[in-house]
C-alpha cells in the first residue's frame, strides 16, 4: 500500500467546479452534439438513501448515433463505457491463447443477444445497468470510491456496504472458473470480468466519493458541458480521432515484453491501486478555476493508452489462467 500524500492534490476542489477544456480545430460537430447530450449524466450518483445510476442506454445512444450520422459521427464520440472497452477487449482477445479464444466463443455462443464479437459482449454490462432488477447488486459494482489521502484500496472498509469493482472482479472471476456452475452463470460471469477489468484501469472509477468519482467536477469539452469523469470516460480516447479498431491495433503493436512482465500482477487490488494513484497524481492537475487547455490531453494521453493496455493484458491473463490451465 502507498502512504499518503500530502501536497496540492491532497486540497480537494469543490464540487461543482468548473473547468473549461479548449476545443482544438480538428473537434467535429458529431462528439460536440453527443457530447451535449450525454451531459449531466452522473455515472457514481450515491445519496443518503438508496444507490442510484443514471446511465445511458444502447437504444438512447443508437438514437444519438442517427441523430448525428450526418456528420461522419466516428469512434471518437462514443465512451471508454463503449469504444474504451472495445479497445481493451480487442487487445485481450489478440493475447488470449488459441484454447483461451475457442472456450470465450464457445460461451457467447449461448448467449441469447447473439454477440459478434468479443468486443461487443463487453458493453453488456452497461446495457444491463439499472434495466434488470436481477443485476442490482452490480450497480456499484464499476468503481471504489476513496477518501481523499487514502493510502489504498482496502475492500474492508472501501467497500463495506456494497459490492465493490476489486470485490466484483474476484467473485465473477471464481464462478467463471468453475465448472459446475450453470453456462448462464459463466455465460454472465465472462461479461462482468470482461468489463469490470476495463472499468478499474479508468483512474476516475477508482476516485474520490467526495465528488462521486469526478462527475460532481464540471467542464467544457468541445463548447459542451460535461464533467471531469466523462473526460477521461471518452474525452481524451475522442481527442485521437482514430477508430476504435484501428486505435486498438495500434496500442497492441506497442506492448513490448518487458510491458507484459511488469503487467503481470493478478491482484484487483493492486490494478485498482495504480489507478488511484493516477487519480491522485494526474487527474485533477490543472490550475483551480482556469481552462484547460490541449496541453492536458498531450500530459495525459500516454497515461490514457498505457492503462488501456495493461487492461487487455491482465484481462487476457485472467481468461488465459481459467480457460487453458
Amino acid at each position: 500500500m502507498r502512504s499518503g500524500r500530502s501536497g496540492r492534490l491532497n486540497s480537494p476542489r469543490a464540487a461543482g467546479t468548473s473547468i473549461r477544456l479548449r476545443s482544438s480545430a480538428n473537434t467535429s460537430a458529431a462528439i460536440r452534439s453527443v457530447i451535449a447530450k450525454l451531459s449531466g449524466r452522473d455515472l457514481n450518483f450515491r445519496n443518503s438513501n438508496r444507490e442510484h445510476v443514471v446511465r445511458i442506454t444502447v437504444a438512447s445512444f443508437l438514437c444519438i448515433l442517427v441523430s448525428v450520422a450526418a456528420t461522419t459521427l466516428k469512434a471518437d464520440s462514443t465512451p471508454w463505457g463503449y469504444d474504451g472497452h472495445r479497445i481493451v477487449c480487442s487487445i485481450a482477445w489478440r493475447n488470449m491463447t488459441p484454447a483461451t479464444q475457442i472456450a470465450v466463443q464457445e460461451l457467447l455462443n449461448q448467449d441469447s443477444l447473439r454477440f459478434q464479437q468479443f468486443e461487443e459482449a463487453c458493453l453488456w454490462a452497461d446495457e444491463v445497468r439499472g434495466d434488470n432488477p436481477e443485476y442490482d447488486r452490480f450497480t456499484t459494482a464499476h468503481y471504489v470510491n476513496l477518501p481523499r489521502r487514502s493510502d489504498g484500496v482496502d475492500p474492508e472498509s472501501h467497500c463495506a456496504l456494497s459490492l465493490c469493482i476489486v470485490q466484483a472482479i474476484s467473485e465473477q472471476r471464481e464462478i467463471l472458473a468453475d465448472s459446475k456452475r450453470s453456462t448462464r452463470e459463466r455465460l454472465d460471469a465472462l461479461k462482468w470480468v470482461a468489463h469490470f477489468v476495463g472499468d478499474v484501469h479508468q483512474p476516475m472509477h477508482v476516485g474520490y466519493g467526495d465528488d462521486r468519482g469526478g462527475n460532481r467536477i464540471a467542464i467544457i469539452l468541445a463548447g459542451q458541458p460535461t464533467n471531469l469523469h466523462s473526460l477521461w470516460d471518452y474525452g481524451l480516447i475522442a481527442h485521437s480521432g482514430l477508430e476504435w479498431n484501428v486505435y486498438a491495433r495500434r496500442l497492441g503493436y506497442d506492448i513490448s515484453p518487458v510491458d507484459r512482465r511488469q503487467w503481470a500482477s493478478p491482484n484487483p487490488i493492486e490494478w485498482a491501486d495504480e489507478s488511484y494513484s493516477i487519480t491522485e497524481d494526474t487527474v485533477y492537475e490543472f490550475p483551480l478555476g482556469s481552462e484547460v487547455k490541449d496541453e492536458y490531453y498531450y500530459r495525459n494521453i500516454q497515461t490514457v493508452e498505457r492503462q488501456l493496455k495493461k487492461a487487455g493484458i491482465r484481462l487476457a491473463n485472467l481468461l488465459n489462467g481459467v480457460f487453458d490451465v
